[in-house]
């Protein structure tokens, strides 16, 4: 495998997880950012489905958690602060 097919596999793959777990693009770029791999998203934090491990965290606030945790200072903190708000934001709608 060449290192082109190996690169648009690793997307390939990231895309197949952004829609299976509903993650915007900011999620994914933090995700690789942090060194995150997608076939073990549903290790990382429960899902909605998952009724015997509700002490995990939906998969989008684990990232940004894990992101703002890691990046705590500069540029990188000023993007996960927006992605976190973003994210307020979008769940606040929601309820609403």
């Amino acid at each position: 495998m060449s290192s082109k097919d190996r690169a648009r596999h690793k997307n390939q793959l990231w895309q197949e997880a952004a829609k299976r777990h509903h993650l915007t693009d900011d999620h994914i770029e933090m995700g690789k950012k942090l060194g995150l791999n997608p076939k073990n998203f549903s290790k990382y934090a429960g899902s909605n489905s998952m009724k015997n491990q509700r002490w995990k965290k939906p998969l989008a606030q684990f990232i940004e958690k894990k992101f703002a945790k890691k990046y705590t200072q500069g540029r990188l903190a000023a993007i996960a602060k927006a992605g976190i708000e973003a994210s307020k934001k979008r769940r606040h709608r929601q309820a609403i």
